[in-house]
């Protein structure tokens, strides 16, 4: 029973205390982590990296240039677009998503100065409480519970 009692008592421990400082700061850090210390630089620039990701990436920005909120008064232009163009029917979306998703850190390197130029806009707009409504084209009741908020 002792040996027990030593052996849970050292699961408790490694659960609640690390090795090293070395895994607590992997531990706290962002999976973004860095992307903060990129200059700000035009969509054009920060989509450079990501075409490989992004098929039709120029053909996309100008439309974004073209139909994103122009009149902003908070925004600048590439702000604007680069929350219009994440929100565009393209794999950008669904492909940052996958590489914020990824064990791997390096994959999502790449994406560094387009966060930079979309976060910068997102920290710009001034809050607004209010529902939003996901669709998905798969049935997930099964996976959902009443009185539960969900967030993905």
């Amino acid at each position: 029973m002792k040996r027990h009692d030593s052996q849970l008592m050292s699961q408790r421990i490694k659960r609640y205390a690390n090795t090293s400082f070395l895994e607590l700061q992997e531990i706290n850090r962002s999976p973004i982590h860095g992307y903060e210390d990129i200059s700000l630089q035009s969509l054009e620039e920060t989509t450079e990296r990501i075409i490989a990701f992004v098929p039709g990436r120029m053909d996309n920005v100008a439309k974004a240039k073209l139909n994103c909120n122009r009149d902003s008064t908070i925004l600048t232009l590439d702000e604007s677009a680069a929350i219009y163009l994440y929100t565009m029917p393209i794999p950008l979306y669904s492909t940052s998503n996958k590489a914020l998703r990824a064990e791997n850190r390096e994959e999502l390197k790449p994406w560094f100065a387009f966060l930079k130029l979309f976060m910068c806009a997102l920290e710009k707009l001034p809050s607004n409480r209010t529902v939003v409504w996901r669709a998905t084209s798969e049935n997930i009741t099964s996976t959902l519970s009443r009185d539960r908020v969900h967030t993905w």
